[in-house]
């Protein structure tokens, strides 16, 4: 239940729900509204929602957008008004090898490879996930984070993932998602 095992924004040490036991949630973080819209080669689907209830509720942006073209999505979560110790995480099937290199982090298996980038910063840990009740298997979890300081908006993390003959790459200018593909996406 908790933040760090999921696929989702994280802020500081806070939980996007309160959890009072392993079964039992307290305030829970909840959607306020969905968006899909589609384009001639992406599918963006927007999800604002609130959550980190013990912060005084963050109101919060999950951007997706998909390639219709190629095996590719672009991920930007986005805290309002909020600009410190933010990360977004991704934890890996255990069935991918990960490559580390400076400009991208390769996720291999016996068919492709997938390319990760991400303008902010990045770490690959160690990360345990549950099978089943009381069986773990070791993986790995990606952090992004935006302790590295850039000319993007440091209120977002964003990364993407792709096939790695595919280009699929993005810039962040303002609050507006620009596509190497030429869509342009709001985050607002």
């Amino acid at each position: 239940r908790k933040t760090s095992s999921h696929n989702v924004l994280g802020i500081a040490d806070a939980e996007q729900s309160n959890i009072w036991s392993i079964f039992r949630l307290g305030k829970s973080a909840f959607i306020q509204t969905k968006e899909i819209i589609k384009s001639h080669s992406c599918q963006v689907v927007t999800i604002k929602y609130i959550a980190f209830p013990s912060l005084g509720w963050v109101e919060c942006t999950r951007v997706f957008i998909f390639s219709l073209d190629f095996f590719g999505v672009i991920i930007a979560d986005r805290a309002e008004s909020y600009e410190s110790e933010m990360n977004s995480q991704i934890v890996i099937n255990p069935i991918f090898n990960i490559i580390e290199s400076d400009s991208s982090i390769l996720l291999c298996d016996d068919k492709q490879k997938y390319q990760v980038n991400s303008p902010n910063s990045t770490k690959v840990i160690p990360h345990e996930i549950f099978k089943k009740m009381g069986q773990t298997e070791e993986t790995s979890k990606i952090i992004f984070s935006n302790s590295k300081r850039s000319n993007m908006n440091n209120s977002c993390i964003s990364y993407s993932i792709s096939r790695e003959e595919d280009d699929f790459s993005f810039n962040i200018n303002e609050n507006q998602i620009i596509v190497s593909n030429g869509l342009e996406v709001d985050l607002v």
